[in-house]
């Protein structure tokens, strides 16, 4: 009946609303975890942003594989590695992970090649990455966004070194560093134009924050 119907169709788009997350595999989870830089300050307390990543991820049912000190070529590489999986066919997610300096709109890599967000989001577009499509893509970002300090306590920044940046440094705005395709998630961990802070022991505000959020607050259905 007309009844019946018109629940059904509430029933319908109400569902149509939501993300698909209950395969047994949620899907693969990137983390990259840049320590060493060639001139640039190393990033004490990135290991443990790393290690409780990969914990809660892995408990959330994912795939974690954890990059070490990336340089350009190699996060090149892995990106076209993931973009071109085919395990994302049967996943309901992608995550990526990046601990790193940064500049506005951009991160650095390990040889220190600062590399636009959105060139890196890009790559898993429904176009780029079809098994993907109408799927979750969630990055999160550990990184400066400049070098403007807001008032804070007496801790390490992921902050440049002024006196150790590399020549001349390309900027990248902001408006370049988000994709306008759906399905994205973009988290960073502080606002454009500045700095993001670091415990040298206790790892990043942002990264451990994040991860107590999900285990709080994520249901884990065990299957």
């Amino acid at each position: 009946n007309e009844d019946s119907l018109i629940s059904g169709s509430i029933l319908f788009f109400k569902e149509a609303a939501v993300y698909r997350m209950n395969r047994k595999h949620r899907g693969h989870c990137v983390i990259v975890n840049n320590h060493n830089f060639t001139s640039l300050t190393a990033r004490l307390g990135t290991h443990k942003d790393a290690e409780s990543l990969k914990c809660v991820f892995q408990w959330l049912g994912f795939t974690v594989r954890v990059y070490n000190n990336v340089k350009k070529v190699d996060l090149e590489k892995a990106l076209q590695e993931y973009k071109s999986h085919p395990d994302h066919v049967d996943r309901d997610c992608f995550v990526c992970c990046i601990l790193t300096h940064g500049n506005l709109g951009a991160v650095y890599s390990s040889d220190e090649a600062l590399i636009p967000i959105r060139e890196i989001m890009s790559q898993f577009t429904a176009q780029q990455c079809p098994g993907l499509a109408h799927k979750p893509k969630l990055f999160f970002i550990q990184a400066c966004q400049g070098d403007e300090i807001q008032p804070s306590v007496s801790i390490e920044a992921d902050a440049l070194n002024p006196e150790k940046l590399p020549s001349a440094p390309r900027q990248v705005s902001l408006q370049d560093s988000i994709p306008v395709e759906a399905d994205f998630l973009l988290g960073l961990a502080t606002v454009p134009g500045y700095v993001s802070f670091r415990h040298p022991e206790k790892g990043s505000w942002y990264i451990q924050s994040l991860c107590n959020h999900l285990k709080d607050l994520v249901p884990r259905l065990e299957f």
